[in-house]
């Protein structure tokens, strides 16, 4: 009888048991169920808020890279497109939806008395790094602001990129620049066309693809893959800031690890196997000024050899640990070696040419870093530019109004 009676109460308290975890499930089930239709409530909610306030929107112009090649590296990255990066001394550095270091937009069509420059170049000619928003294309149009050659005003417009190469150059003025009817073109490329020597060569090729299609410049951007994502302001607006600690604890990383710059020198010699590409390249910018009748001045570009500011500018290079650098007397060589052919090519082709590697020479007060200039530096370069270039247009602008003089006097001496 007790034994049954045992049996009895251990079957009811199995049956409690399973009826109590069947609670427990449906509870859990409930809880889940509520948490994840909250959840649903509050993504609508904030997409409805992100986007009456405009989080998380992707700009309708926007450059972006795109892995179009495995071979052909020299559409992967744009310029910066509607830009604002503020400055630690002050103000702001903009960048137009045209790619111009402008927060207006330039039309394509010229005031009858614009004279239209454009300069290219890489970070030394874009250049954010002196933090006063001082650039020596903006100096130029700081200097004529009140002026007029030969009844012409001056306007320096800055399309620059930092890590362009003079391949990136040839493209952007052919596919970008031409529409906006440059009277002259400024072009200072020399390190960025130099560094890709320094890429190891896998595929024996001659278009600077070693170091273009590395990740640092080849990188998918964000939700190039993923377009269904694009369409949601919350996840893109929380991707960015997965992306924002991300890149802020590398910093912080990266300041803790990096007493000693990243950067590997090596005593072989390493041949220069790009230097007659870059000779093409320059020939090709000057001839495509040539054919659409755009003045086409180039720069060599200044360098401080210096070791200590050397590693300063080039020893935290996100692709420093695929490459190996000479040692400071031989990069200066080869640096040296390429602006020759720069020089080279301005006789060849008989158009200006400004040195001023010469001209700002090894003066440390203007120079941050090996290739980047100081406020005193831009303003230096940016003096010398100015009065570089006013003599060219000056000269350029007379010899117009002289043909004009004689095509006129000619066509009245023939209705005499």
């Amino acid at each position: 009888m007790q034994k049954t009676e045992k049996i009895q109460v251990d079957t009811l308290t199995e049956i409690t048991r399973t009826e109590n975890r069947g609670e427990s499930i449906e509870r859990w089930v409930a809880n889940v169920s509520v948490a994840i239709i909250a959840c649903i409530l509050v993504f609508f909610l904030l997409e409805g808020v992100f986007r009456a306030t405009g989080v998380g929107e992707l700009p309708e112009q926007q450059y972006r890279f795109v892995k179009h090649s495995t071979h052909n590296p020299f559409l992967i990255f744009g310029p910066n497109i509607n830009k604002t990066v503020q400055q630690e001394q002050g103000g702001a550095t903009y960048w137009n939806a045209q790619g111009f270091r402008t927060q207006e937009n330039i039309p394509f069509e010229k005031e009858p008395d614009e004279y239209r420059i454009i300069a290219l170049g890489g970070s030394s000619t874009e250049t954010t790094y002196n933090q006063a928003n001082e650039h020596y294309c903006g100096e130029l149009n700081k200097n004529f602001e009140n002026n007029t050659i030969v009844g012409k005003k001056l306007r320096c417009l800055n399309a620059a990129k930092a890590g362009y190469s003079t391949a990136q150059t040839l493209i952007r003025l052919q596919f970008d620049l031409l529409a906006f009817q440059p009277d002259m073109i400024t072009v200072m490329n020399n390190i960025n066309d130099l560094n890709v020597n320094f890429f190891p060569n896998h595929g024996n090729r001659t278009n600077y693809a070693e170091k273009y299609l590395a990740e640092v410049f080849a990188d998918s951007p964000e939700f190039t893959n993923m377009p269904l994502l694009r369409k949601s302001r919350v996840l893109i607006a929380g991707y960015r800031g997965v992306r924002q600690v991300q890149r802020t604890l590398r910093k912080w990383i990266r300041m803790e690890e990096k007493g000693e710059p990243l950067i590997v020198f090596t005593n072989e010699t390493i041949p220069l196997r790009l230097k007659e590409q870059f000779r093409r390249n320059l020939k090709s910018i000057v001839a495509v000024g040539k054919t659409h009748n755009i003045m086409v001045v180039l720069m060599t570009e200044p360098f401080l050899a210096d070791q200590k500011k050397f590693e300063i500018g080039f020893g935290h290079e996100d692709y420093n640990k695929e490459i190996l650098y000479p040692e400071l007397p031989e990069f200066t060589r080869m640096l040296e070696e390429y602006n020759q052919v720069i020089e080279d090519v301005a006789t060849e082709e008989n158009v200006p040419f400004i040195d001023m590697y010469t001209f700002m020479g090894q003066n440390q007060s203007y120079f941050i870093d090996s290739a980047h200039y100081t406020k005193e530096g831009e303003e230096q370069f940016g003096k010398i530019y100015s009065e570089r270039l006013k003599n060219t247009v000056t000269n350029t602008l007379k010899n117009i109004e002289n043909k004009k003089s004689r095509g006129n006097n000619k066509g009245d001496n023939n209705r005499r």
